[in-house]
């Protein structure tokens, strides 16, 4: 039975939802390809730090079909805030897309969680105010316009810097 959308007030609330999403991710194989999709201005807030976090994230890359997509408008202060996560990246490289938009954002940027099943929204980034979803109804429209944004990024945050 699908759970019912849940409000989330408060910082702490969101970071919760984020992390526990994270931490429930099916490594299962399963008959199709998966996608997590994870949308923010910079990641600052996220906790893509905690050595939990990633290693739930390499449990679920490691079958076959997956794909993990990040986009983000400043992927400077991404590796400032999540050092682990910007050493870790190396290694998940084959199936980890990095994204910015092209041309820059200059109004609002989405702040989403985006994996097979459950979504995290932040709906207002001061106030801290978000939901969790899990009905399809929400979910398709989301991953829709995940991949919208996408096609207007342009790939960002090499793994590694080419240079003499």
């Amino acid at each position: 039975m699908p759970t019912p959308d849940t409000t989330l007030t408060g910082r702490a609330e969101v970071i919760d939802a984020w992390r526990q999403a994270l931490l429930a991710l099916d490594p299962a194989p399963t008959a199709r390809p998966a996608v997590l999709t994870l949308v923010d201005a910079d990641f600052s807030d996220w906790p893509l730090n905690e050595p939990a976090v990633l290693d739930a994230l390499a449990r679920w890359l490691r079958p076959p079909g997956r794909q993990w997509r990040l986009m983000a408008l400043d992927f400077a202060a991404t590796e400032r805030a999540h050092p682990r996560l910007a050493r870790w990246r190396r290694e998940v490289a084959h199936v980890l897309w990095c994204g910015s938009p092209v041309p820059p954002v200059s109004g609002r940027w989405p702040s989403w969680l985006l994996a097979p099943g459950v979504a995290v929204e932040r709906l207002d980034g001061p106030l801290w105010r978000g939901r969790r979803m899990s009905q399809a109804v929400d979910l398709v429209p989301m991953g829709r316009e995940a991949d919208a944004l996408a096609q207007r990024c342009e790939a960002a945050w090499p793994p590694t810097t080419l240079g003499l």
